[in-house]
């Protein structure tokens, strides 16, 4: 029969034993120390100084002094001497780091068995129906067990909810998740009753929206606020007070504000003239387009003027005969049409070379007019008669027969006094009378064909009568036809007109 009980090793009372009482008390010191079992030292290989009555220590692997060769075992003070006691396999002892067990080698922490089916959970407080698990803590660590960790909010259909809300004084203050729907939103609120979105990401397309807005910092041209992945010298920008700056590769290239729109790189694409025949409306016309600032297309052709009825200006071909009584052998030149928004329109056609006339016509929507042509001055000299014709409406000059006008229909009028002819006209006793040889009156300017000679006589002194008339023998120069009649005698003043057109 073995002297000690099986799992403690108490020492029995033996038959005849003396002192019994000892071995009793030491048995009694053995299950004071281990049951309940309070660890004040754990590993430690050095005995403690000063140790208090009833400790235990769990001794370290290579133990000293008192210790020495109790390595693993258990030491207890008592009786102001070390009692050993070796711990068994699933001893549970305790000490400042939580629950022990001895696993045959060393002092381990428990496995605990999964905590399943339970109420709640509160660490550092309490829980309740709502709030199944709760944690008071200065925060809360969730870690990966050795590559990434997901937090999963699940929800049990559309219209719940599963997000993290955030509160002030146990209030909510933001929130965000699936909040009533399935698209992620991000809400705040100032009371916790009213709530705002300021984020909502489409679940099926991914896209953002902002429905209370959105504000940035001002930007640059060379960093603008609202630049793009890969590409941040090019976006949106404040230029200025009310002032909103397009840039790309850091520059500005646009400016927008409440006085208009400045664009700081040529305009092209759909928004502006295609050609110089492109008449779409609504499109900008820019420089080079429609005879601005440029050529302006060409029109060519017999009866090519007709098709003209938009607005702009077009460059006219040699080929273009033109309609009749218009510029028909003009050849090349320019001709602006101005156009109506009820179909109407003009044309004011400018020849290119020689004496440059211009001509206008109008359309009424469905016929042209004849050709008008426009003087260029009003008085200037005239030459060419018809489509010919260039210059003024009236030519006014003078020369050694005298004065005349010239008049754009062609008529001419030369008009002299007889004390203004270099030959003097003679007035015999008999009267005066012309007979191809009285005097010689060359015009101040030629006529095309013999004129119409007209004569008046303005008594001086001594007259008896002052009457009659002249025609001319020629169109360039001298006498009078032999039909003249007498002026009678005395002292007359001759005055002569003649009427033809100019050649």
């Amino acid at each position: 029969m073995s002297d000690t009980t099986s799992n403690l090793g108490l020492p029995f009372l033996i038959e005849g034993q003396a002192q019994k009482h000892l071995t009793h008390n030491e048995a009694l010191e053995i299950v004071d120390a281990v049951a309940q079992l309070v660890l004040a030292g754990l590993g430690d290989d050095q005995p403690p100084v000063g140790p208090a009555e009833g400790e235990v220590w769990a001794v370290g692997p290579a133990p000293t002094g008192d210790w020495a060769g109790q390595a693993g075992r258990l030491a207890t003070f008592a009786n102001n001497g070390w009692l050993f006691i070796t711990p068994k396999i699933g001893w549970v002892a305790q000490n400042a780091g939580g629950l022990l067990v001895w696993d045959g080698s060393g002092w381990v922490a428990p496995e605990l068995p999964p905590v399943t089916g339970v109420d709640g959970v509160g660490i550092n407080t309490g829980y309740d129906a709502t709030n199944r698990l709760s944690v008071a803590a200065d925060a809360t660590l969730l870690s990966h067990a050795g590559a990434g960790h997901q937090l999963k909010i699940n929800k049990s259909g559309a219209t719940e909810t599963a997000s993290l809300l955030f509160q002030s004084g146990w209030s909510g203050r933001a929130e965000m998740g699936l909040a009533g729907e399935d698209a992620f939103t991000v809400k705040v609120s100032a009371d916790g009753a009213v709530w705002t979105t300021g984020l909502r990401i489409d679940s099926a397309t991914g896209v953002s929206e902002l429905p209370s807005g959105a504000r940035s910092g001002t930007g640059t041209a060379a960093s603008p606020s609202f630049a793009f992945l890969g590409d941040a010298d090019t976006g949106i920008y404040r230029a200025a007070a009310n002032r909103l700056g397009f840039a790309t590769g850091g520059l500005r290239r646009a400016t927008l504000d409440d006085a208009g729109l400045i664009v700081d790189v040529p305009i092209s694409g759909l928004s502006v003239v295609q050609s110089g025949s492109d008449v779409t409306a609504g499109r900008v016309l820019t420089v080079g387009y429609g005879g601005l600032g440029g050529t302006a297309p060409s029109v060519s052709g017999t009866g090519a003027l007709d098709s003209c009825l938009t607005g702009g200006a077009r460059s006219v071909a040699a080929t273009e005969a033109g309609p009749s009584g218009g510029p028909t052998s003009a050849g090349a030149g320019f001709v602006t049409v101005t156009a109506a928004a009820d179909g109407s329109a003009r044309q004011d056609y400018v020849e290119a070379a020689g004496s440059q006339r211009r001509w206008v016509r109008d359309y009424d929507g469905a016929n042209w007019t004849a050709w008008r042509r426009v003087a260029e001055e009003i008085v200037g000299p005239l030459s060419g008669l018809g489509e010919t014709q260039s210059g003024g409406i009236f030519e006014r000059g003078s020369g050694a027969g005298g004065d005349y006008v010239k008049f754009a229909d062609g008529t001419m009028v030369a008009w002299v006094v007889s004390s203004d002819l270099t030959t003097d006209t003679a007035l015999g006793s008999s009267g005066f009378y012309c007979a191809g040889t009285g005097f010689d009156w060359t015009y101040p300017v030629a006529f095309d064909a013999a004129p119409v000679v007209t004569v008046t006589a303005r008594i001086l002194s001594g007259a008896t009568s002052a009457s009659g008339y002249l025609t001319s023998a020629g169109a360039s120069s001298t006498g009078c036809s032999a039909n003249a009649q007498s002026f009678g005698t005395g002292d007359l003043s001759l005055h002569l007109v003649a009427t033809g057109r100019w050649a």
